[in-house]
């Protein structure tokens, strides 16, 4: 006599399939929801690095303004009231505060660049991250359908069985 009761091996083997597929349904959706979500930070990190990349001309520009006004100020002649600077006159006393103005420009746009490689950094950051959930992702998902096919093909067999036995009780009853 067996003391121990038998498992409800038909209900544990639908809980294995419904388990199954809902941890593939919720895992799939969840990817998806995160993978949507880190792409579109990394567009945007992206455009940002663009727009940096684009100022980097700008300040690259302004470096060689910054050493043409050098230039025509050592070239000037001293008791001239005023430096010649691109075909625009500018007054000797506003000469320091005009390559000061450039100096703090060009400042920035290296202060840019050093933004556009963290930026660089972040979506190197970003596609580590999206791999890690693609691969965590998709072993959950195959561990779902491992359980979803256990369950179902055992769910399967039993029902098999059982209506082999409720046919057999049928035909034993004449019905």
């Amino acid at each position: 006599m067996n003391l121990l009761p038998s498992l409800p091996t038909d209900n544990l083997y639908k809980f294995c399939a419904i388990s199954g597929i809902v941890i593939v349904l919720f895992v799939g959706y969840t990817t998806w929801q995160k993978w949507s979500d880190l792409r579109q930070r990394e567009e945007s990190i992206l455009a940002e690095g663009d727009a940096v990349k684009l100022s980097v001309f700008w300040w690259q520009q302004l470096e060689r303004e910054r050493s043409g006004a050098l230039k025509a100020l050592a070239k000037s002649d001293p008791t001239m009231p005023t430096i010649m600077l691109g075909g625009d006159p500018i007054p000797r006393d506003h000469f320091w505060n005009y390559l000061d103005s450039r100096e703090k420009e060009i400042e920035t746009g290296r202060l840019k660049v050093v933004d556009t490689m963290a930026t660089l950094n972040k979506t190197i950051s970003l596609r580590q991250e999206m791999n890690w959930m693609l691969l965590v992702g998709g072993g959950t998902a195959v561990f779902g359908l491992i359980l979803l096919g256990y369950g179902f093909w055992n769910w399967r067999t039993i029902q098999l069985k059982q209506d082999r036995v409720l046919e057999m009780e049928l035909k034993k009853h004449g019905c």
